[in-house]
């Protein structure tokens, strides 16, 4: 979690340049410390990493320091003809499933909600770039990231419910053919 907190500071930091980003992994959750698409994840086992570029010609500097706490990550450089911001778009909520699990325990016609549903999101990171002094802009799409929802699981009774013959008022319970 602290690399994955580590990549994502300095992956928010990248976005901000016009460094070529060459491999950035999303974390598929929503992470608490950044809005969703700036996280990145990086895993040695499996091969995951946060890799960026330097393909301009001026050279960049990276610091990175804890102030009250918090992590600061500081790219420093020769003032550029551009200037480089980003932005998260396109964000399209995904709505969960419910899951029914069947349970004995519970009477006929009850349920019993086991997990509240969390909404899912899709969303796109661009790079917007403008040149100083110009009025030269442009959008370069990042990464479009995926962020599954958490589905909702409910409890119902597995018990068949009792049919009433209304003809001579008695009751037979409901079978399965």
């Amino acid at each position: 979690e602290t690399a994955n907190f580590v990549a994502s500071t300095l992956y928010s930091a990248v976005l901000q340049t016009d460094l070529t980003i060459l491999e950035r992994h999303s974390q598929n959750a929503m992470p608490s410390y950044l809005q969703p698409g700036i996280e990145a994840k990086v895993n040695k086992a499996r091969n995951l990493d946060f890799k960026f570029l330097n393909k301009t010609e001026i050279p960049f500097m990276i610091t990175a320091s804890l102030k009250e706490g918090k992590l600061i990550v500081e790219l420093y450089s020769f003032k550029s003809k551009y200037e480089i911001t980003y932005y998260v778009s396109d964000k399209e909520h995904v709505k969960p499933r419910t899951i029914y699990r069947l349970s004995a325990e519970l009477a006929i016609g009850q349920e019993k909600v086991l997990e509240e549903g969390e909404d899912g999101m899709r969303i796109q990171v661009y790079r917007k770039i403008s040149e100083v002094n110009s009025s030269y802009e442009d959008d370069v799409l990042i990464s479009r990231d995926f962020y599954p929802p958490k589905n909702r699981v409910v409890l119902i009774s597995s018990k068949a419910p009792v049919e009433t013959d209304a003809s001579d008022n008695t009751t037979t319970p409901t079978t399965n053919d």
